[in-house]
Formats: C-alpha cells, structure tokens, sequence
C-alpha cells in the first residue's frame, strides 16, 4: 500500500520563533526594531531569511526571485508576495541580490545536473525493477537497500526496503554516479509506463496495478496533498489523504477516513465445565460483544480513475444488508454520507440464541501517530519531529482548546480544568509535520448527530493512535447519515 512516508528525517524543523506579522503592512505604532538576516553572512535558501520593514517589523520568509527593485518572496505559511525593496530597511537589497546570485548559481547547477543526466548512459532495467529494492550509494560511500518511487529533475524520492510505507525525497546529488544512472534509468522508465489495471473481485474494487498508486481505485492529486480510495476493504471502505510540503526534509504525512459500521449480539456465558453461567433467579448471564460488518460484495464496479470526484459505492454486508456509501473527492475538500438497508434482526426463541442488534454507520478520521515510540523519546528528539504541531477542538458550546503535539494529555488538560468539552463541533490538525496544509473535519449539520474522538492505544501524547468518530446519536440516523449532514474534511492553506 503506497503510504508516501519518511525514510528517515534529514533535517530539524526550523525553531520556534515568536509570532511576527504576515506582511509588511506598515502599523499605526512602531514596533521596536529587530535584527535581520545578515546579507554578508551564509545564506541558505532552503532556510527562511528575517526579512525587516523599514519601520522596524520582521518578516520570516523564503526567497524567490529578484527582478530590478521587485522582490517575490514566500511567507512560511506558503504565501507568496511581491513588492518593491524600498518597503524594508537598508539590509534588504544587497540581502536580496545575494539571495538572487547564490539562486542563478544553484539554478545554474542544477541545468548542468539535467543536461549531465540526459546524456548518461543508463543500465537496462525493466518493469519488475520498478517494485525491487536495489542498493544505492549516496555521495558518502555508504550503501542502503531502498526502492525507487519517482524523481523529477531536483530530487528523487525512495523507500527504505525495512520500512517500505516510508518514504523520503532526496536530492539528485546525494546519491553516486552509478545510483544516479541506476534511478535515471527507472524515472525514464516509469514515464514511458501506462498504467495497469487489476480486475476486481467481490468485494475488492479494481485498481492499479503498477505505479506509484498500486492498489487504489480513484485517485485525485493536488499540488498540496493526495487523496485515494482504497480497492480493499480493510475490513472496510478506506479513503486516504497524503499532505504535502514544499519542505524536502517532511514527508507526506498521510490520514485515514473509514466508512464503518458497529453492531452488537448477545452471547451466553459459561462456565469452565461448559455449562451455562446463572444469575440467582436462573436467568443466563449475558455478554454483549461488538463486531462489525463486512463487505462481501460489492455491486458498483467503478473502473480505476484519477480523476473522479463523485463516487457512490453500493454493495452487500455479510448479513445480507445493502449499504451505500457516497463520496465526494476534490482539490476544495472531501465529503462523506451514507445509507443503509437491513432487516430487522430476527428475535429469540430460546435463552440460548444469538440476538443481534442492528447496524449503526459512522466514519472515523484517523491521526496516525508520528513517533514510534513517544514513551521513551527524548524531549529534542520529539521535538524535531513534532515542532509546533498542534490539535484544536471546537466544542458545540465552550470554548475551543488547543493541545500542542510535544505537550502529554495530563498537562495541556489542566489547563481546561473544569470546562466540559462535550460534543465537538470541528477538529483540526496543523502544524510543521504537516507542511502549509491544516486538516478540519467538520460536519454540515450536527443536530442529531455525535462527533467526538478515542484513541486506539497509549495517549501519552494526542498525536499518537487519535482518532474522531461521526455517527447518529438519534434512532433515525443510525441507519443514515443524510448528505445533508454529511462529514467534510478541509484541506485548506495555513493562514
């Protein structure tokens, strides 16, 4: 399942630094001057540069071009702006036209690197090279079994054959010659390739089979983040999202949005000598497990696709009862309802039988987690991983509360002692593992319904196996959740 994760992070994330203004708007009070990036210092470009108003503001901000006294910069939240040198202090221009030579330079390098490409003499490689690890040497001399996902002309992107959902963009540069050739040859390839098919089965979608969304159905890809429907059931209907970053140093961090279904049954206990256990007055005593439905077959069979956005998927559960599931798939955000037709459940005729309750729908948004093993880790090391992410949940009533990711549960909670937060209105999650793009589940309506959240296993810290869950809370809603009160999940720019 092509889960476009990190291999290993090269880098840090970029430290906290005190909120400054987006713009360079003046402001009716001065603010106290700051220190700015140092033009006759090392520059970085892939690093943001302190950019200082000429009244004394600062601007934390990328470089991108330079054209007579105009300069195009990009705020860290993926703003692009573009205005004239003499709106910062004196620094501002020799800061520019350094930042301008060192980007003609690797620009420069970069066109050598391409052309040096295109001529090299490539080894032969086939189709089935494209699903094999190989061993690849960086510029170091050091070797790692990886797989070779896809490249364009600045960097290359591998998985690591011990983690193979991992995966990690790597510049052209870092790898030997002989690697070089090796991927070259592979990203020729791979562009020559037409997409395959698998047929589907009874309750597998069909989906490609090659590429770099093998195992997917429908799939929609932005400039800012991914998203694919699942051919499998797993055991249900899965949707995944992958944000991306313009950062090399992130990987897409990818999230899940699961159609699901609960029910109940009563089963009998017993004894250890096989007989039935008894409440004092002879009744048998009951337990009421959970289980859930599963998809045996589905009636739609919708051909692969990367570009469908309006998808309803109609099938049968393993009790015979029909479901539908609906989807909207686009570059503004996503959307979920769904419906479901079953039988009453047939009724006792002895003590012993099963008695099973109906079905209840209800999509989950899954977080996975970041860190491995958050328990253990040192507080740096957190820290690299998690910089400033945070989770904000907004209550139906109350006000919203916020947990930064490199904060445990039982402190940030202390800080809303008292205050209930109950049902949620939205949940959204942002931050520096997930590029310039936030994630907010949000219902359209959310009379009659429930949203709230759980968590699958250690909640040491939220941003470890959480999860938010939409359902019905009335009868009526049970078997339905109507598109009028359908579940949206935001894919939206950081402000």
């Amino acid at each position: 399942q092509p889960v476009p994760q990190q291999i290993q992070r090269p880098t840090k994330p970029p430290p906290l630094s005190p909120a400054i203004s987006k713009t360079p708007e003046p402001a009716n009070v001065k603010a106290p001057a700051s220190n700015g990036t140092d033009p006759n210092g090392p520059l970085d470009l892939t690093k943001p540069q302190i950019w200082i108003s000429a009244d004394g503001r600062p601007l934390e901000a990328y470089f991108i071009d330079l054209k007579g006294n105009e300069i195009t910069i990009k705020t860290k939240s993926g703003q692009d702006l573009s205005m004239t040198l003499d709106r910062f202090d004196d620094n501002a221009p020799l800061l520019a036209k350094k930042l301008k030579a060192l980007k003609d330079q690797q620009n420069q390098k970069l066109a050598q690197a391409v052309a040096k490409r295109k001529n090299m003499k490539v080894p032969a490689v086939t189709e089935d090279d494209l699903d094999k690890s190989h061993s690849l040497m960086n510029s170091e001399g050091n070797t790692v079994a990886a797989k070779f996902i896809e490249a364009n002309d600045e960097r290359v992107v591998i998985a690591m054959s011990n983690n193979p959902n991992r995966q990690i963009p790597l510049p052209w540069e870092k790898f030997s010659e002989e690697s070089q050739a090796l991927l070259e040859a592979l990203r020729r390839l791979k562009k020559t390739m037409v997409p395959k098919f698998s047929a589907g089965k009874a309750n597998k979608l069909p989906s490609f089979s090659n590429g770099k969304f093998s195992g997917y159905n429908s799939v929609i890809e932005t400039d800012r983040f991914d998203v694919a429907l699942y051919a499998s059931t797993t055991p249900w209907v899965r949707v995944m999202i992958w944000l991306k970053s313009d950062d090399d140093s992130l990987p897409p961090r990818h999230f899940a949005v699961n159609f699901e279904n609960v029910y109940y049954y009563r089963s009998v206990k017993r004894n250890p000598d096989g007989k039935i256990a008894r409440n004092k007055d002879g009744t048998p005593v009951y337990r009421w497990p959970r289980a859930h439905r599963r998809v045996t077959k589905f009636d739609t069979p919708l051909e692969p696709s990367m570009n469908r956005e309006n998808i309803t998927l109609k099938g049968t559960f393993d009790n015979g009862a029909k479901f539908e599931y609906n989807m909207v798939l686009n570059s503004k955000g996503l959307m979920f309802w769904s419906k479901l037709d079953e039988d009453p459940p047939a009724k006792a005729k002895s003590e012993t039988d099963r008695i099973v309750k109906p079905t209840k729908l209800h999509f989950t948004v899954g977080v996975p987690g970041l860190i491995q093993d958050a328990k253990n880790v040192t507080a740096d090391k957190m820290q690299a991983i998690v910089g400033d992410a945070y989770l904000s949940l907004r209550p139906q009533s109350g006000k919203p509360q916020k947990y930064p990711f490199n904060e445990q549960w039982t402190v940030t909670k202390k800080k809303y002692a008292g205050e209930k937060l109950g049902a949620l209105k939205s949940m959204t999650v942002e931050g520096y593992p997930y590029g310039d793009t936030k994630l907010t589940a949000i219902p359209l309506n959310s009379s009659g319904m429930s949203f709230g959240y759980g968590y699958n296993y250690g909640m040491q810290f939220p941003f470890q196996g959480l999860y938010f869950a939409y359902s019905g809370r009335e009868e009526r809603f049970r078997h339905e959740i109507p598109k009028s009160r359908a579940l949206k999940v935001l894919l939206t720019e950081v402000d």
